[in-house]
């Protein structure tokens, strides 16, 4: 969800019942964010197409 040019990832309040579904949505959030820091480091500034925010 983009709003107001900044991402917004809502994760689940971790508890013993909810572990499995809060793991998964933790493992793509970190692979979202190393893959922003590489694409930066490898391309300088990141533009998003359609909403106008910038990462960088």
């Amino acid at each position: 969800m983009v709003s107001n040019g900044t991402a917004s990832f809502q994760v689940q309040l971790l508890t013993g019942s909810t572990y499995d579904n809060w793991c998964i949505k933790m493992k793509a959030l970190l692979r979202d964010i190393a893959t922003l820091k590489l694409k930066k480091k490898t391309y300088g500034q990141i533009k998003f197409k359609g909403g106008g925010g910038v990462v960088g």
